[in-house]
């Protein structure tokens, strides 16, 4: 909301008094929005494909793992009373990694966020700033990895999904505001001169966009 109020006193000539605020909730919304895609399609993966984690023998302790045979094992029976049942559960939905989804797809939308609000005269700063998006979210991923909870190609499907939907949801989001643009009247403002000189500020243009010839309001 600070980004949106410091870009809004910029140009406030051509946004209302609570212009600014109403900007943030639409990003709030767009981003509210693909967050939850971006927990459903995670969970539904987990719910249906899971996958043991790493960790799943030393989590479980499965009786069958006593007796190790080349027969397939589909059920089996957790003995460790150290673990609760949801921690047991959970050691079955390692695909695909939550970690992984949510940071791609909140690193992706700050950077889009960043190139579309934030504008710099520094040629560098807002490049470093979409940069420690991204390793945050390659931090986050790969931990996941290291500390033994996912398995690479946990984390390559959660960074999938969170790319595939970040994409759609800035682009829904940006075709919306596009067509809103060009079937609305926008407003500028106009300064000019009259012919003996004198300066006449405060001339508000109403631009019509069905090809009509636009008109000056005094």
């Amino acid at each position: 909301m600070t980004t949106e109020y410091f870009a809004k006193e910029k140009n406030k000539f051509n946004s209302g008094r609570y212009e600014w605020f109403k900007e943030s909730l639409r990003w709030y919304r767009q981003y509210i929005l693909g967050l939850i895609f971006v927990f459903f399609i995670t969970d539904v993966g987990k719910l249906l494909i899971g996958e043991p984690r790493p960790h799943f023998l030393d989590t479980c302790h499965p009786k069958e793992a006593d007796n190790c045979t080349n027969k397939y094992i589909d059920r089996y029976t957790c003995m460790n009373p150290n673990e609760s049942t949801y921690i047991i559960r959970d050691a079955s939905k390692s695909f695909p990694s939550g970690h992984a989804s949510i940071s791609v797809y909140g690193s992706i939308s700050l950077a889009w966020y960043l190139h579309n609000k934030c504008k710099s005269r520094s040629m560098l700063l807002m490049p470093v700033l979409q940069a420690l998006c991204i390793l945050w979210a390659m931090f986050c991923s790969l931990t996941r990895i290291t500390d033994h909870r996912h398995h690479w190609w946990d984390v390559l499907a959660g960074s999938i999904i969170g790319i595939v939907i970040t994409t759609y949801i800035n682009g829904l989001f940006d075709r919306q505001k596009n067509d809103n643009k060009s079937h609305s009247t926008t407003e500028t403002w106009s300064n000019e001169t009259t012919d003996n000189g004198y300066f006449t500020a405060g001339r508000l243009l109403n631009v019509v966009p069905d090809g009509k010839n636009p008109s000056l309001n005094l």
